[in-house]
């Protein structure tokens, strides 16, 4: 029965991810149904909507698109240099990109589609200090969220951290990569 369900995890994960065994974190012996990567962009986005409604705590509602481009920028860079062969990486530098690059852009992206309808007001702009100063600390407190999670996970070591950590970046890649973009072509479709 076990099994079925650790295969069924990674059959699900595995429509949306690479899954190399040297790319990916183990817990008690079993790799995660995700590689380190993707597990630092699920676990991210986790962290990144539970700081969410603390995120405009500056006077204006103001959100720099360059701003956000600095913390997705080194995701793409590790993976083109990855691509190449070239720099230095493991996985942890891998988990530490993905985090940056999902909270980000989940920082970015949810109050501009929040602004699409309406129930906030802001303004976009290329740069903005106060966007980047806040920006900066909420990705790092997501960061920081993100390690001590993966990295208790791992001092456990035990089946339960395992089996509970893989249901969880399972329902996140359904969440994230299904059911998410349908909701926000339905909205648009509806309400727009």
């Amino acid at each position: 029965m076990i099994n079925w369900i650790i295969s069924f995890l990674y059959y699900i994960c595995s429509f949306f991810c690479h899954q190399l065994p040297e790319r990916s974190f183990y817990i008690a012996g079993f790799k995660l149904p995700v590689c380190s990567r993707c597990t630092g962009v699920y676990v991210g986005a986790f962290f990144a909507y539970l700081v969410l409604p603390f995120i405009f705590k500056c006077s204006k509602k103001t959100i720099g698109v360059l701003d956000t481009i600095l913390f997705t920028a080194p995701l793409a860079i590790d993976g083109v240099l990855q691509l190449y062969g070239l720099g230095w990486r493991n996985n942890w530098t891998r988990f530490i990109t993905g985090v940056l690059a999902s909270s980000g852009t989940i920082f970015f992206t949810v109050p501009l589609f929040s602004s699409l309808l309406e129930k906030i007001d802001i303004e976009v702009k290329v740069h903005d200090y106060c966007w980047l100063r806040t920006l900066a600390v909420n990705c790092i407190l997501v960061l920081l969220f993100s390690l001590s999670l993966i990295l208790a996970a791992m001092a456990l070591n035990n089946f339960i951290c395992f089996i509970t950590l893989s249901m969880f970046l399972a329902y996140y890649v359904i969440l994230h990569n299904i059911i998410a973009p349908v909701a926000v072509v339905v909205i648009l479709i509806f309400y727009v």
